[in-house]
């Protein structure tokens, strides 16, 4: 988080809120249950001294607990902390206060975040339920099996400059996003957008341009037909970014892009992958090293028969016709590696890019690489510096 705002300046004076010539960045997006609530409210202690930022998406877990699953009086204390450090904005706490107070009995729920500093230099925060249970939240134990949460979240974001759209973000922790049976049998939170929209009033969008996942779930190890052994996407995971391209049930996510963030390592098992869908063509016929390119398409040479979800071995960057695409992190380990970022800009969103322009697509792509110093902190380098390319 200090090497994120720094790069966006701190205060230099009463009148002028940023430091000039800074990069900006619109969302990052950290792993499920990743953060303790204790090391949440520190950091937005620590936003106080700067202006404007980005959002941040990141997934929650109790201060002193074994568990990411938070009891109701738990949440309670997470609220009034969260009210004192926004008191001026204290109305978007009250949805998930409101549906708070329905809980009852000794239920535990899986949280997420989503916070910025508006242009008005208020924090705002938004708290959502993880709404789909994942097989590893099913337990015969009570003080380790989840509650479905009822309560939809949308973020939407109003440029204090006209000549910008709006652009709306949903926040959803990591089964959420996947086409899985529910207690209620209402489907999960993306259909139940489209499905259960008067349950927003008046006020629902009728675009939903980013999807923000916090995701904690292992994916695969494959092996191609060359013996080459690669982390293959969650199936389920696959099926929704083509829901959400073409299924009628996803109507207000059609142009979405999908934003995802997981863990390398999980435990003992490998961890899963991170990165970025796009319901468009990559455009590029290569990328930079350490991301891996992922195509939904067919190859040139067949005239005929189905889409599919392209190997590493089919070269769909320059081989293909594609639809869409995910970039993510290869997860090859690097020697005394902490953590890794991946960093870029979806250049025009799709709702944005005219039918007869060039497919939009991500640019600026770069890796920065976190390796853990002797003082117990995390310096990052681009990748490009750390491994000489």
């Amino acid at each position: 988080m200090t090497e994120l705002f720094e790069l966006t300046g701190g205060a230099v004076d009463g009148f002028d809120a940023d430091k000039p010539n800074q990069d900006r960045w619109d969302l990052t997006t950290f792993p499920e249950a990743f953060v303790p609530s204790e090391t949440l409210i520190n950091a937005l202690q620590m936003l106080a001294s700067y202006g404007p930022s980005g959002c941040v998406h990141v997934g929650l877990r109790p201060s002193k607990a074994d568990t990411h699953l938070f009891k109701i009086s738990e949440l309670k204390n997470l609220l009034d902390e969260l009210s004192d450090q926004s008191p001026k904005r204290e109305d978007d706490l009250s949805p998930f206060r409101t549906w708070l107070k329905g809980q009852t009995g000794t239920k535990l729920f899986n949280v997420g975040c989503l916070f910025v500093v508006d242009s008005d230099g208020d924090l705002r925060v938004c708290l959502h339920p993880k709404l789909v249970r994942s097989q590893f939240e099913s337990n015969p134990l009570p003080e380790r099996h989840m509650e479905e949460g009822q309560l939809l979240s949308l973020v939407t974001l109003c440029p204090s400059d006209p000549i910008y759209p709006t652009i709306t973000l949903q926040p959803l922790l990591c089964s959420d996003a996947l086409n899985l049976p529910t207690d209620r049998s209402t489907g999960g939170p993306l259909m139940a957008v489209n499905r259960y929209a008067n349950s927003f009033g008046k006020v629902i969008p009728d675009h939903v341009d980013i999807v923000s996942v916090a995701t904690c779930t292992p994916q695969t190890k494959t092996r191609t037909s060359d013996a080459m052994v690669y982390r293959d996407w969650h199936g389920k995971f696959q099926e929704t970014f083509l829901a959400l391209a073409e299924n009628s049930d996803y109507a207000r996510h059609h142009f979405a892009a999908v934003v995802l963030a997981n863990f390398q390592e999980i435990g003992k098992s490998a961890g899963g992958l991170s990165g970025i869908f796009l319901p468009v063509a990559p455009r590029y016929e290569a990328f930079p090293e350490g991301i891996n390119v992922t195509c939904w398409g067919r190859p040139k040479s067949q005239d005929s028969g189905n889409n599919r979800w392209s190997s590493p071995g089919d070269d769909p960057l320059t081989a293909w016709q594609n639809r869409g695409f995910i970039a993510s992190l290869t997860p090859n380990e690097i020697k005394d590696e902490s953590a890794r970022i991946l960093g870029c800009t979806i250049h025009r969103l799709p709702r944005e890019n005219s039918l007869w322009a060039t497919n939009a697509s991500l640019t600026k792509c770069e890796i920065s690489v976190g390796q853990l110093n002797d003082a117990g902190k995390i310096n990052f380098k681009r990748m490009s510096d750390h491994v000489g390319i």
